[in-house]
């Protein structure tokens, strides 16, 4: 995980990332009754990757309320927390997911009942992200292991040097 180590969540599986901009990537256990894979990749675009609320902004335009509407801070839950004196805020969302738009992306099929949850770790290098994207009930049967899993981060400024 770049200059990241930590205790990777029981049942976590590491897979190979599917685009070259993920820099690790995970499949959750799947929740009882859900079908849907639900995944928790890692991103680093540099310390020039926006702030947080555009990031959350460009997220929340990702998905849209079951009825349609767009996703509204109201609908979006935030913790502030730190980790080795890294500010890490914690975004969680539900609702439909859009097909994606990014190029390349294979399926444009909306996900209802989908659940987003992000964690955007201030690094001494800048952002890096680790977004949960899946069924609203694998997310949230795996959000504590999330949660436990940005807790457990220990940021090296050696890992940092060695990609």
């Amino acid at each position: 995980m770049g200059p990241f180590t930590g205790d990777l969540p029981l049942g976590w599986v590491k897979e190979q990332p599917t685009s070259s901009m993920r820099l690790a990537q995970w499949g959750l256990p799947v929740a009882e009754g859900v079908e849907d894979e639900a995944k928790v990749l890692v991103f680093y675009f540099g310390p020039e990757a926006g702030s947080v609320e555009m990031n959350i902004t460009r997220w929340m335009g990702q998905f849209e309320k079951a009825d349609g509407s767009p996703i509204t801070e109201a609908d979006v839950t935030r913790e502030t927390s730190s980790v080795q004196d890294m500010e890490v805020t914690l975004v969680m969302f539900t609702g439909t997911q859009k097909p994606s738009s990014m190029m390349g992306a294979s399926g444009s099929d909306k996900k209802p009942e989908w659940m987003f949850v992000a964690a955007i770790v201030m690094s001494p290098n800048g952002p890096w992200f680790f977004k949960g994207t899946g069924p609203e009930a694998t997310i949230q049967k795996e959000l504590g292991a999330f949660k436990d899993m940005l807790n457990s981060l220990e940021y090296s400024e050696m890992n940092a040097h060695h990609g």
